[in-house]
């Protein structure tokens, strides 16, 4: 979907109010549904896109070769999942061959999308972070445990770093790369300044790094009156970085908690 898409509902705790969704939402329209649902007039500009790996050596060699060895399977996001899936579907490869593996994700929607698969997870965190999964795996012996990470070609080191200090061993798959949609940076900037805007909603620090790559300079982050809402710390941390005031954060750091946070009165 390119340039923006705007609808609304006719009535909401959210009636009539515009919202930029940041989230590539083509294949899985859930917080724009959401928003539509309270009333909102969602403007749909997706600041990041995802897209499968251009080479899959390191995936194939882990499946062809390494599957026996492994014990945990950890997935930091739903993309993780579904692209996993989608490479073993083309190798020919039943899903069941994972059968054995614990598995851990890092929050409730991953966790929601891994058990529509029929599999069963052992572990999430309370925090829907890799601070959260740290904090979780700490409290486990791990020395000589196997990890597979499939993710992002550019993953955050925090959570391989802690389970290496552990003793464990972890293999880390890219299965994803996210880089700037072909938004015209000029038609993103004349509607933030425009203030037809009452919120910015951001899910990842993919979102929040990129709306700043097409942006700024010409929006000063820190003088924006529009309301920024963000669905959980590490995407918090990100706007704070570059300055943004961030106005509410999802106490449940789900799609639904984002917009249950933007409808409680300030």
């Amino acid at each position: 979907m390119s340039g923006a898409s705007a609808s609304s509902a006719a009535s909401g705790e959210l009636h009539r109010k515009s919202v930029l969704v940041t989230r590539p939402e083509e294949d899985d329209p859930r917080l724009s549904r959401l928003l539509v649902n309270h009333g909102a007039l969602v403007y749909l500009l997706p600041t990041f896109q995802i897209a499968p790996v251009k080479s899959w050596g390191a995936f194939d060699q882990v499946v062809q070769n390494e599957l026996p060895h492994l014990d945990w399977l950890v997935f930091t996001s739903r993309n993780a999942v579904r692209l996993l899936v989608r490479r073993l579907k083309t190798l020919q490869v039943e899903c069941s061959v994972l059968r054995h593996l614990q598995i851990a994700c890092i929050g409730k929607t991953t966790a929601t999308a891994i058990r529509e698969l029929g599999w069963t997870v052992e572990l999430v965190p309370d925090e829907a972070s890799s601070e959260g999964l740290v904090a979780s795996f700490s409290k486990r012996e791990l020395h000589g445990q196997r990890f597979w990470m499939p993710g992002a070609q550019q993953p955050r080191e925090l959570l391989s770093a802690s389970l290496r200090e552990q003793g464990a061993e972890v293999i880390q798959t890219p299965v994803y790369e996210t880089g700037c949609p072909p938004i015209p940076p000029a038609f993103l900037t004349k509607l933030v300044v425009s203030g037809r805007l009452d919120w910015l909603t951001f899910c990842s620090p993919s979102a929040v790094n990129n709306f700043v790559k097409l942006t700024t300079p010409q929006v000063v982050l820190a003088e924006l009156k529009t309301a920024v809402a963000c669905i959980g710390p590490t995407t918090r941390q990100a706007l704070h970085e570059h300055g943004f005031c961030v106005t509410v954060t999802a106490s449940e750091q789900t799609l639904a908690g984002l917009v249950q946070a933007m409808t409680v009165p300030s």
